[in-house]
């Protein structure tokens, strides 16, 4: 932000550089400002300087504004698998439609939850190796592996054969 005395000093400056037979582009490039910036300050109705209240340029924290705990489940729940792959502008709404809360997702999904060992890598091999650790997980649980994801369910037959279901999730 410039004051008005120091607005008027740059302005004499470019002023005799123009005289001189300096561009205005060169001359207002020299001190770092654009010429519509020199032109809208030699316009009459700018020459008081800086009108805005002092006030109106602090920075303010929004009454909204997430608690660290609040951001940090926030988060998790958009980097979790459910939702990792959409954008918040399609986040909001599933949540809205089943009428949930990050809270009772979390929730949910904690309660369902069950912490396993790293997997012992299976003798099946997905065509998408970012899939291929819920294969191992599936097959060394003998778990149901529900999925959305084409490379996982093309490998159904191959993963009864090992007692694993793998079935298109909702």
């Amino acid at each position: 932000m410039t004051t008005c005395q120091q607005r008027q000093t740059l302005l004499t400056l470019i002023r005799q550089s123009c005289e001189s037979g300096a561009r205005l582009q060169k001359a207002c490039a020299l001190i770092g400002l654009d010429a519509r910036t020199v032109q809208r300050w030699q316009h009459p109705g700018n020459q008081q300087g800086d009108l805005r209240v002092g006030n109106k340029r602090r920075i303010t924290v929004p009454p909204n504004k997430l608690s660290e705990a609040e951001r940090k489940a926030a988060l998790e729940l958009l980097n979790s698998e459910q939702f990792k792959d959409l954008p918040p502008s399609q986040i909001v709404p599933r949540l809205a439609f089943y009428q949930l809360s990050a809270d009772d997702v979390l929730a949910s999904f904690d309660r369902h939850a069950r912490l396993v060992d790293v997997a012992v890598k299976a003798r099946l091999n997905c065509s998408d190796p970012d899939d291929q650790k819920f294969i191992d997980l599936a097959v060394s649980s003998q778990a149901l592996l529900l999925s959305k994801d084409r490379h996982v369910l093309s490998m159904s037959k191959r993963l009864l054969a090992h007692s694993v279901r793998a079935q298109s999730a909702i």
